[in-house]
């Protein structure tokens, strides 16, 4: 329990944390770049939730956190080659008209 309200803190903490940096960065940066940090912080909240759910370390030892993050790493980059894979999949097929199906 007292895993879950860390963690919601944490969340809170990183969402007032970015929140004031693009009030204060939005004159000088632009509209995208304020999106792009923000998307990149919810990709990193989502796949670290992910990767917790799918795991089973302990957190509060640093033994623990350590392995976390090196299952978070192997999982990070098997999303990033599954995401490849798909790619590369999607590429290689024939996506021109095929005249001898067309009933139209």
């Amino acid at each position: 329990m007292w895993l879950v309200l860390i963690g919601v803190a944490l969340v809170l903490a990183l969402i007032f944390f970015f929140n004031s940096y693009q009030n204060k960065y939005q004159n000088l940066q632009g509209n995208l770049f304020n999106f792009l940090v923000m998307l990149s912080l919810i990709f990193l909240i989502l796949t670290l939730g992910g990767a917790y759910l799918a795991s089973d370390f302990n957190l509060l030892s640093f033994e623990g956190i350590v392995g976390f993050f090196k299952f978070y790493m192997v999982w990070l980059g098997n999303f990033f080659s599954k995401g490849v894979s798909v790619a590369g999949y999607l590429v290689r097929q024939e996506w021109s008209l095929n005249a001898t199906n067309f009933t139209g």
